[in-house]
Formats: C-alpha cells, structure tokens, sequence
C-alpha cells in the first residue's frame, strides 16, 4: 500500500526534542502515547506536518483526505452547496423590520 515511502522512526527522550525531526517533508507523525498529540498539534504543524495520526494508523485514511501535500479529491471534483433556509425560523432579510430601515 504504501510502496516507494521513506518511513523515519524517531524516538526521543524528550518530547522538546521533536520538533527537531519536523520539517517541510514531513507529511504524517504518528504520536504515542495519545496524550501528546494535544500537546504538539499546535506547533507540528508550524514546523511542516500536516497529519497527526495514532501510532500504528497511518495507513487508515478518509479517501477525501490530503494526500503528498494535494488535495486530489478538491481537484479531480467540483463541489456544490444546496442550501436550504426556513423562513419560519430565519427571516429573510427583505422581511426584516431593521431593513426597511437601512
């Protein structure tokens, strides 16, 4: 599944020390224990991760996910909202008495 890839393995002393193993090629991290990915969800991706996962999971995707630093599924696709309002509960905003007044 995931032939021709270059896989790290970092294991460090210190969590301070990570950030150090972190840059702009680095696509996904896997995190153990669980309890950390909290702690450098906010500064991972400053450093260039773009995908914290669970130890062991990387392999387990969403197929609409990034991929490589690409979003193929946005590209290869144009995505289309259908809204619906219920006048009942938002009025529109002809109806409004404060745009009248405007």
């Amino acid at each position: 599944m995931l032939s021709c890839r270059v896989a790290n393995l970092v294991p460090v002393d210190d969590i301070e020390r990570v950030t150090a193993a972190v840059n702009a090629y680095t696509q996904t991290v896997g995190i153990y224990p669980e309890s950390l990915k909290r702690q450098l969800r906010d500064t991972l991706p400053l450093l260039g991760a773009q995908r914290l996962t669970s130890l062991g999971y990387a392999c387990h995707v969403a197929k609409a996910m990034s991929q490589d630093a690409i979003e193929p599924v946005r590209r290869m696709c144009k995505w289309i909202v259908d809204e619906t309002c219920d006048p009942a509960v938002v009025p529109p905003m002809w109806r409004r008495p404060d745009a009248a007044a405007a």
